[in-house]
């Protein structure tokens, strides 16, 4: 099962043999999935749920440079926990300028049937981790390696033809402050979580915005279509309208404490 998409000019190829995981993957993505027979990528990520243990393939090609971590000859495998739960094993290479990802995860029969079969235990929080340490941060990576678009924790609204930057930390009050101010000043809401900045104008990266359900509603309605289907604390609700391809000029920056 794989799906394309494409993040601030970044083509990301996704391949996975989990079924939940590729269903929520298309939810994830649904704004930015590329129409079918687009086959070119500059990322490649293949995330697969297997059945033996993880383990990292020690050889003379490669140096271990932690308990978890080896890197050699253009290549770089570790073993790191999503959550501080679920241990993930992944391998990055890089071949003129595309970027290889191979991830695995491991899937105990008994255990993990029991959770998400017999007892219908919710993955989306999991996912949602998953997917910025498979997809988010290799893109990170990539844009501004290649791109020079360096990622900013921010939110930005557009204004006319100048965007407004809102940086603070987590949990400070971005997505909603940046909504209200929207709305007063009649601008259109960019993006929630995370904008590039190439020292010149600023781009969106595409995420769902994420929402607390007893927010106010009169915020997001008309702007944001509800995901009913992710089951997490915080709702997920994409943009109703299109993503901003076009990078935009920034004309202040406010910073929330």
């Amino acid at each position: 099962m794989e799906v394309y998409i494409k993040v601030h000019k970044v083509r990301i190829k996704i391949t996975t043999n989990y079924e939940p995981y590729f269903r929520y993957l298309r939810l994830h993505f649904n704004k930015v999935i590329l129409p079918g027979g687009n086959s070119d990528f500059d990322i490649s990520i293949c995330a697969d749920w297997v059945t033996q243990p993880l383990k990292l393939a020690s050889s003379a090609e490669v140096d271990r440079i932690a308990a978890n971590t080896l890197m050699g000859k253009g290549k770089v495998a570790t073993i790191r926990k999503i959550k501080k739960r679920k241990k993930v094993k992944m391998e990055f290479e890089l071949q003129d300028k595309k970027l290889f990802l191979r991830a695995e995860s491991r899937f105990k029969a008994f255990k993990d049937t029991l959770r998400y079969k017999i007892f219908n235990q919710p993955q989306e929080s999991y996912f949602f981790e998953l997917t910025y340490a498979l997809v988010y941060y290799p893109l990170f990576w990539y844009a501004q390696y290649f791109l020079n678009a360096h990622p900013l924790h921010a939110s930005s609204i557009k204004l006319k033809d100048k965007a407004v930057v809102l940086y603070g930390m987590e949990g400070v009050g971005k997505t909603t402050f940046s909504l209200l101010l929207s709305n007063k000043i009649k601008g259109t809401f960019m993006c929630d979580n995370i904008i590039f900045f190439d020292r010149e104008k600023v781009y969106p990266c595409y995420e769902p915005l994420r929402l607390h359900r007893d927010g106010n509603t009169y915020l997001w309605e008309k702007k944001f279509r509800r995901i009913n289907k992710f089951r997490t604390i915080k709702d997920f609700y994409e943009p109703v309208f299109d993503i901003e391809a076009e990078g935009i000029n920034p004309a202040a920056l406010i910073f929330l404490r």
